[in-house]
């Protein structure tokens, strides 16, 4: 190989220290720095995160000062708590929404019209009638029952004769009887208007998704 010439070697030189000069500029240009404020307010621009930064939040800047990344500041373990707690909330908030969506899409395939709907609640309220119906004839026999012993007992009583044992427990057995009798009709009556409101907020709820259905469909046959 031939010798390079010596007005040739320090123009090589040169090329090469440019090129360095040039690669260690592109190096500081692509170097990030960390732009953050104290508590006070004081602006920081650093090459390195403080704990402090880390904890306020702080901007991820290039070599000129513009914005590469928002870095949002450490949350507190109230806060954390909290948004955990939104979060779960969302979630149920959204399982409950999908589940009532499928409910209302049983309904609507049960029940294409509103009469249809309306004949169920009427065999059910029915159904339940007919239960404190049969209840009530029992307790009027009950008492009926008890009418009968107690005049039974008077007249034991007016002939100057104790009262019998069996005759006092059939007594309180029948009186024991209609009293819970009673209890159980009175739960049966509360549950009964409990299922009339009920129904009548299915109704209604009824008549909201199946006026939303039929939007739907006019809107898809145009």
């Amino acid at each position: 190989m031939r010798p390079m010439p010596r007005l040739a070697r320090p123009l090589a030189v040169a090329v090469l220290l440019g090129l360095g000069l040039t690669a260690q500029a592109a190096e500081q240009d692509s170097r990030h720095r960390f732009k953050w404020r104290d508590e006070q307010g004081n602006l920081h621009i650093e090459d390195s995160i403080p704990p402090e930064a880390a904890r306020l939040g702080y901007d991820i800047v290039n070599a000129q000062g513009l914005l590469v990344r928002h870095v949002e500041r450490q949350k507190t373990a109230e806060e954390l708590a909290a948004a955990k707690a939104e979060k779960e909330k969302a979630e149920a908030d959204k399982k409950a929404a999908a589940e009532q969506a499928s409910r209302d899409a049983q309904m609507l395939a049960a029940y294409p019209n509103e009469e249809e709907l309306k004949k169920a609640h009427e065999a059910q309220m029915a159904l339940v009638k007919q239960n404190i119906d049969t209840a009530t004839a029992g307790m009027r026999s009950q008492e009926k029952s008890l009418s009968d012993m107690l005049a039974h007992a008077a007249e034991i009583e007016r002939d100057n004769k104790p009262v019998p044992a069996t005759v006092q427990n059939q007594i309180a057995t029948l009186k024991a009887g209609i009293a819970e009798q009673k209890r159980i009709l009175e739960k049966r009556e509360q549950e009964r208007l409990e299922m009339q409101r009920q129904f009548e907020q299915e109704l209604t709820h009824y008549r909201k998704i199946k006026a939303r259905q039929d939007e739907l469909r006019a809107g898809g046959t145009r």
